[in-house]
């Protein structure tokens, strides 16, 4: 039985590597006017657009309103 054949496998690689790869250092962004941060945030929606998006599946349904009844 030829046995070389079994030595040519690859070993798979270890999984604690495969998130690295994808690694991307830190990046300073430049200073801005926080009073300018807030008003955009404010225009787009304010900290519920943000929970929304971080959401699977974001619905577009209000996450404050959840357990609110009559109010």
């Amino acid at each position: 039985m030829p046995t070389a054949h079994a030595a040519e496998v690859k070993p798979p690689e270890p999984a604690a590597l495969t998130p690295f790869k994808q690694y991307q250092g830190w990046r300073d962004e430049p200073l801005q006017d926080w009073r300018q941060a807030n008003e955009r945030v404010g225009e787009i929606g304010g900290w519920r657009t943000y929970l929304r998006e971080s959401q699977p599946g974001g619905d577009g349904t209000d996450p404050a309103q959840h357990g609110r009844h009559g109010q």
